[in-house]
């Protein structure tokens, strides 16, 4: 189930024609193009209810660089960049009946003020629902 909801978030983030590099793995510094994004695990939760009600919650980081000359054009990119993947997450928040339910939450931020890279991350949470 793990890989089912990552490989369809990568498909996902993929189709967005505005960034150039995705990876289902957490990239080095100065690897890869930008902008990229990766994704990469980052929690699971279960609830044990009954044998027919039992969830897990599994959490996934996208996370979204860019780089440009200038730190407005950074902005103005991951701006767009993240709004793309968002329309995209909600468009499809059962990853095609794969999970029973999802949520997300942005984090932004960027790696120092003497770098013109923008790091935001999206964290994607899906509920599936588990028989025992």
């Amino acid at each position: 189930m793990f890989t089912a909801v990552w490989n369809k978030l990568y498909t996902l983030v993929d189709a967005i024609t505005a960034i150039t590099s995705v990876y289902n793995y957490g990239v080095k510094s100065g690897e890869g193009w930008y902008p990229m994004a990766t994704i990469t695990p980052s929690n699971t939760k279960e609830e044990v209810m009954a044998t027919n009600s039992n969830t897990i919650d599994i959490a996934y980081d996208i996370s979204i660089m860019v780089k440009n000359a200038t730190i407005a054009t950074n902005e103005a990119s991951i701006r767009a960049i993240v709004d793309s993947v968002m329309v995209a997450l909600r468009a499809d928040y059962t990853l095609t009946g794969t999970a029973y339910n999802s949520r997300f939450e942005v984090e932004r931020g960027y790696s120092n003020d003497e770098q013109p890279i923008r790091i935001a991350v999206i964290k994607a949470i899906y509920t599936l629902c588990i028989a025992i």
